[in-house]
């Protein structure tokens, strides 16, 4: 018999569920009459308004406190890293630790606000809140009522059967009910945001001057000890280290002769990885790069009969055409064969790349760049190209990159 009662009851729940969507796509779609208090709907939008602000505010001082407190921990930190810089003979060592009592003391002062604004503050405004979530609640019950008091009104419209107007009459009554006490309660739930928020509003205020009050006392144990240190001396400090000039690291090893094809002549100039100042001379073009350094360019050229012959590539050093013996030549004289002209030796137009991608080497002959660097093209070696880079040669992946 339970079991039967159960099965009514879900059947009685799963038609009144069907007719309340039904009455809401009429509704909906306009075919039907609704119910409308102005009155009502103003106020339930003021009460909504409210709600979404001070729960806005709940949740601002929540990330507040945790915010200090994150700043509380960084500021230790910062104070314990920085005085384990300086041996205990150091003169700024005896201020390391005063400025790490002062972040101390700071902290003890930020556990205290934030025991204060959670007890005067967070926990009174969350447990007014709960007020507002009853209310929304009721709200929610209201409009239920209400389309259930429109629908039994539309289906007596259409068949005036004594069974349907019992069940208007009961739905309009407790719709008119609820509605009455919501009207009482959301104005005067409104107007008391003022009564509520006045001593809370003082707590935080109170509990921030404390805080910040405190603060401000503890600093100035510690600030009459570095008052006469310049600190603008730090961004004028000189560097300390071997000049760039002058650095290993300026030497391009790989131009080494194991590194370099049998038969290639390595300059002073490609022995540097700051000087990329070399000048190629071949049979289709001539091609001249300019050189940051005021020496004149290097020419260098290998000839047979008169004509002028490619070296072999090496695919990781920039080689350069060698002068046999006897075949001496200038910037200013290349050689002719019977009847031509002189040609120009213009230099021509450097081809530039911008990087796409960060690409860190993993192989000497490689070099590392960061996306948006910008380098010259030297050699194109199929899918790689070769590159020079503030002065240093090597080889990067053409799809790293774009032409500019």
């Amino acid at each position: 018999m339970a079991s039967k009662e159960k099965a009514t009851i879900k059947w009685q729940s799963l038609k009144t569920t069907v007719a309340r969507t039904k009455q809401k796509v009429l509704e909906k779609v306009g075919n039907v009459e609704t119910t409308k208090d102005m009155a009502y709907d103003e106020e339930k939008k003021r009460i909504l308004t409210l709600y979404d602000t001070l729960t806005k505010i709940s949740k601002q001082i929540t990330v507040y406190l945790d915010k200090m407190q994150e700043l509380s921990i960084c500021s230790n930190e910062i104070a314990e890293d920085m005085g384990s810089l300086y041996d205990t003979f150091d003169r700024i060592y005896p201020i390391s630790q005063q400025y790490l009592n002062f972040a101390i003391s700071i902290d003890r002062e930020r556990q205290q606000l934030d025991e204060h604004i959670k007890k005067n503050v967070l926990e009174p405004l969350n447990q007014y809140l709960v007020q507002f979530k009853e209310v929304k609640d009721r709200m929610k019950e209201l409009e239920v009522r209400r389309i259930d008091m429109d629908r039994y009104n539309r289906e007596f419209q259409k068949d005036r059967k004594l069974s349907i107007e019992n069940k208007y009459k009961v739905a309009k009554e407790g719709y008119d009910e609820l509605l009455a006490e919501l009207m009482r309660d959301l104005p005067t739930l409104f107007d008391d945001r003022v009564n509520f928020m006045e001593p809370v509003y003082a707590a935080l205020i109170k509990s921030s001057n404390t805080f910040y009050t405190q603060s401000a006392s503890a600093s100035g144990l510690v600030l009459p000890v570095v008052s006469q240190i310049n600190e603008a001396l730090a961004a004028t400090h000189p560097k300390i280290i071997t000049p760039s000039d002058r650095s290993s690291v300026s030497k391009n090893y790989r131009a080494t002769g194991i590194f370099v094809s049998p038969g290639t002549t390595v300059t002073p100039a490609q022995m540097s990885t700051t000087n990329s100042n070399t000048t190629t001379i071949n049979t289709s073009k001539i091609e001249a790069k300019s050189s940051p350094q005021p020496s004149a360019p290097i020419l260098e050229a290998t000839y047979t009969n008169n004509t002028v012959q490619e070296s072999n590539t090496n695919p990781f050093v920039e080689e350069t055409p060698m002068i046999t013996p006897g075949n001496e030549a200038t910037f200013s004289e290349v050689p002719l064969t019977p009847n031509s002209e002189p040609r120009s030796l213009e230099p021509e137009t450097k081809q530039m790349l911008m990087g796409l991608y960060d690409f860190n080497a993993e192989d000497p002959r490689e070099l590392s760049f960061m996306k948006g660097d910008i380098m010259e093209l030297v050699r194109e070696e199929g899918e790689w190209f070769e590159v020079s880079i503030s002065g240093r040669l090597g080889l990067i992946p053409s799809n790293y990159v774009k032409k500019i």
